[in-house]
C-alpha cells in the first residue's frame, strides 16, 4: 500500500502558506478580502492535487480484459466512420 506521507507533507505545506499568508498579507480597507482569497485558492490548489494524487494511486477502472480494448476499438473506429 502507497504511504500516505507525501498527501500529509503536502498539507503540511499548504498550511504553512496558509499561515504566512494570514501573517504577511498588507494592511489595508480590503486586507480581509485578500487574505481570504489567498486562504482559499491555496485550500483549493492543496484539494486538487490531493484527489489527483489519490486518483492515480486507486483508479476507478483497473485492468480490464483484451477483448474489452478491442470492443472500444472497435466502436470508435465505427463512430469515426460513421458505420
Amino acid at each position: 500500500m502507497p504511504s500516505v506521507l507525501p498527501v500529509l507533507f503536502g498539507l503540511v505545506i499548504a498550511v504553512v502558506l496558509m499561515a504566512c499568508a494570514a501573517i504577511f498579507t498588507l494592511k489595508g480597507p480590503q486586507q480581509v478580502l485578500i487574505r481570504t482569497s489567498l486562504m482559499l485558492a491555496l485550500a483549493a490548489c492543496y484539494l486538487m492535487w490531493m484527489v489527483t494524487y489519490f486518483a492515480q494511486l486507486h483508479p476507478l477502472i483497473g485492468n480490464l480484459p483484451r477483448i474489452v480494448y478491442k470492443r472500444y476499438f472497435l466502436i470508435s473506429l465505427q463512430h469515426q466512420h460513421g458505420l
